[in-house]
């Protein structure tokens, strides 16, 4: 549960560093929401951490290259795909569309959804649609993880991991419309 919550929370600290390099102009309007998720995560994580007597990790744990070709050729399709649809979706849905579309594609990637909302504000979309996509699409990755979590994992684990998202996602939502 641990380094699921971590590896979780620190998308949210990765997608704050993506949006300062791409499009430093909404780091005002992503970094609250941001920063609350990937803070409480992080802080959550720890809590449970220390309530917890077993941790032993798993000695067969399998680890891939992450300097692989292929996950960087999958990535290149799915960003142009997300800046494709991101764009059509803004020219005949307007914002609506714009969000949709970072639901859809947060559950595949946040990345790509992060870096082309990044690269359409200003002037494709307005920055506080951008912000508000990229956060939809933090969350709706975050459910989908938590499917993952549900389906794959056991009850025990998808109840802490789930509530701990919950709250997570309670309070980007709060963050959203109290700032």
């Amino acid at each position: 549960v641990f380094a699921t919550v971590v590896a979780s929370a620190m998308m949210f600290l990765r997608v704050l560093l993506e949006v300062l390099v791409i499009n430093p102009s909404l780091i005002s309007l992503v970094a609250v929401p941001m920063l609350v998720m990937g803070i409480l995560g992080i802080t959550l994580a720890v809590f449970l951490w220390r309530e917890v007597e077993n941790r032993d990790m798993d000695p067969d744990l399998k680890l891939e290259n992450p300097f692989s070709l292929k996950p960087a050729l999958i990535f290149g399709v799915l960003f142009l795909g997300v800046l494709f649809i991101s764009k059509l979706a803004n020219i005949y849905l307007g914002s609506g569309g714009v969000y949709l579309a970072s639901i859809i594609s947060g559950v595949a990637d946040v990345d790509a959804i992060t870096i082309s909302m990044s690269l359409l504000a200003p002037n494709t979309i307005t920055p506080e649609t951008a912000a508000t996509a990229i956060t939809l699409a933090a969350m709706s990755n975050t459910v989908f993880k938590f499917l993952i979590v549900l389906f794959f994992g056991t009850r025990k684990f998808a109840t802490n991991v789930g509530l701990i998202f919950l709250l997570i996602i309670i309070a980007g939502l709060l963050a959203i419309f109290l700032v």
